[in-house]
């Protein structure tokens, strides 16, 4: 939402002219922070303005391995924006121009995913878990054995118009509510919990990534 969009580059001080590239996630090694980092210093060297937003626990400056990783894949801290645990994971989610989910491994059903699509959000992910099936053809999805193919699929995403990206946020949001109805998230969440304690009853009470989770 454009609100949104102000609210965030207002709070982090980037111009209209910078595409905010956003990963949501903690800090850990699934997430693949590092490939990341890595493909987006790529990008900047090739000549994108592109200014990286990070929400997730652990995900700041004031974290030392994290603050060592940025050193280490050389990205400029000036063109990054820490900002760690958040409450209003929505308005971040509305306000960015991309989501990334480069997850290496152990993927089930990302509601990152989910979440950033109802807010009109395209996705770039690897191909880990669910990613592809809920991204369909609305975003990028790239070979999880194969990082290196994250730059070139931030590279495809950013060369996209921003009317081209704001219809694939359109067909995003209408994906998650046509493919993903309330009450078959519900179920699949059922199955998971259930397959993981095969021994044990189903959970009494499972929520779901719609359940409290509005862009509207």
């Amino acid at each position: 939402m454009a609100s949104d969009a102000k609210d965030l580059r207002r709070e982090i001080r980037v111009g209209p002219d910078s595409r905010l590239v956003g990963l949501v996630a903690r800090f850990h090694p699934q997430k693949n922070h590092l490939q990341f980092l890595t493909s987006a210093r790529d990008l900047l060297e090739g000549g994108h303005n592109i200014h990286i937003v990070l929400v997730g626990a652990g995900a700041t400056l004031e974290n030392p391995e994290f603050l060592n990783l940025i050193q280490q894949t050389g990205f400029p801290t000036e063109r990054l924006s820490a900002l760690g645990e958040q409450t209003n994971v929505r308005m971040v989610l509305s306000a960015i121009d991309l989501l990334v989910l480069p997850s290496a491994y152990g993927e089930g059903f990302p509601n990152v995913l989910a979440e950033s699509m109802l807010c009109e959000t395209p996705c770039v992910a690897s191909d880990s878990g669910d990613s592809a099936h809920i991204i369909g053809n609305t975003g990028w999805i790239y070979n999880r054995n194969k990082p290196e193919l994250l730059t070139d699929a931030l590279s495809r995403a950013l060369a996209e118009p921003v009317a081209n990206l704001a219809k694939r946020g359109e067909e995003a949001r209408a994906r998650i509510v046509d493919t993903f109805p309330l009450h078959e998230m519900i179920g699949q969440y059922v199955d998971h919990f259930t397959t993981l304690h095969e021994d044990s009853k189903a959970p009494k009470s499972v929520g779901s990534p719609g359940a409290t989770f509005s862009c509207r």
